[in-house]
């Protein structure tokens, strides 16, 4: 379906939208830190998506790969690097696979010589 050009409705700027698109990107993104922050203030878990986001400021923020604990499944002490405040992230790990038959050049060629020096 096409898009067209329509003036959002919360701030009135021109965007791209949907048929069914009320709200340019930056209103979305504004609404939906709002919803977070209200349901993180009542105690629920809110789900932070592909980055942490603190639940008592709503910064969203890069994880730092360098910290171990990002590689860890469970439940981490973790300190807003905008705010300072400590929360608890819970951290799930997930893993995908892709198979194919032939093996790339590279493998097959550190395969054979690691049969060579067998």
């Amino acid at each position: 379906m096409p898009s067209e050009i329509k003036l959002c409705a919360e701030c009135g700027n021109p965007f791209k939208a949907q048929f069914y698109e009320s709200y340019c990107s930056k209103c979305n993104k504004k609404f939906e830190r709002e919803e977070f922050l209200e349901e993180a203030a009542v105690g629920k878990e809110v789900y932070c998506g592909d980055n942490p986001v603190c639940p008592w400021c709503g910064e969203e923020y890069e994880a730092d790969f360098e910290d171990p604990d990002y590689y860890r499944e469970g439940e981490h002490a973790m300190t807003c690097p905008e705010c300072g405040k400590e929360y608890c992230l819970s951290i799930t790990v997930s893993y995908s696979y892709d198979a194919c038959r032939e093996l790339p050049k590279w493998m097959a060629e550190d395969r054979r010589r690691t049969e060579e020096v067998s």
